[in-house]
């Protein structure tokens, strides 16, 4: 999907049982929403462990899960990338959170029932359809959770849109905290500090975020080498490359390129 800031990667409607059950640990790296409509499954990750029953879940990319379904649950559920990341960020920042009965997204479930639809045939009025659910789920999510803005807020976050610019188009580059400062027409300290108050994250993160997603695009879409990813994400030692993806996703460029090729 292409028409909106979230990119759908699977969707469907599934039936789960026991062979559903992920007893070890798995770093995964794009956000999911589940909406279950009959069963109950135990998800657990690194916020602690819930019981999923009938509702709907939104589960930020990023972290550690594990699952189990010891009888039934069915569901209609949809991976996605986020490619705003400033949005990423902030909804990075939340954990795993039970956040609406079915019945607060009736509204929506003509959309959500036709997920597994869209996943055999594409068609620009179902993605916008779909892309106008999550931006919904996301709204709803940044309002219950204390992150929405006061217009103060907005007016800091667009004093930062040229340096913004700057570091999109540089973060391969790495470019200190002076160059950003400059950009922004801060003094350095004011600006490290004002940045992490409008998208609570450090400028560094910031720039990590977009590195990292940068090696997640191309180890998913290329043949490229290792060791071309990590040049192309800006990181002269390819080593010190594998060791901030590791932290970051919890797996090696290795293994997660490995993962990816074995799945169906």
């Amino acid at each position: 999907m292409g028409l909106g800031i979230t990119t759908v990667l699977a969707c469907g409607r599934e039936s789960c049982g026991p062979s559903w059950t992920r007893r070890y640990w798995l770093h995964e790296d794009y956000a999911k929403f589940y909406f279950v409509l009959r069963g109950t499954a135990s998800y657990d990750n690194n916020a602690g462990s819930i019981q999923l029953v009938p509702g709907v879940y939104f589960l930020p990319g990023h972290q550690g899960s594990k699952h189990a379904c010891p009888r039934s649950m069915e569901v209609d559920w949809m991976h996605i990338s986020i490619d705003a990341p400033v949005l990423d960020l902030r909804l990075s920042r939340l954990r795993t959170i039970q956040s609406w009965p079915l019945a607060a997204w009736s509204r929506w479930e003509p959309v959500y029932t036709r997920l597994q639809e869209f996943a055999r045939r594409k068609s620009d009025e179902l993605e916008l359809r779909i892309q106008a659910m999550i931006m919904h789920g996301f709204a709803d999510q940044l309002e219950r959770h204390h992150e929405s803005d006061d217009p103060q807020m907005f007016a800091m976050r667009e004093r930062f849109e040229p340096v913004l610019r700057f570091m999109d188009a540089d973060f391969r580059r790495n470019p200190s905290l002076p160059e950003m400062a400059r950009v922004a027409g801060m003094s350095v300290v004011h600006f490290q500090r004002s940045f992490t108050r409008a998208f609570h994250a450090t400028p560094h993160r910031y720039l990590l975020r977009r590195r990292m997603d940068l090696a997640h695009q191309l180890l998913t879409a290329t043949e490229d080498s290792i060791g071309a990813i990590s040049a192309a994400c800006g990181y002269d030692d390819q080593f010190y490359f594998s060791r901030v993806f590791k932290r970051w996703f919890g797996t090696s460029p290795e293994r997660f390129r490995a993962d990816r090729a074995s799945r169906p």
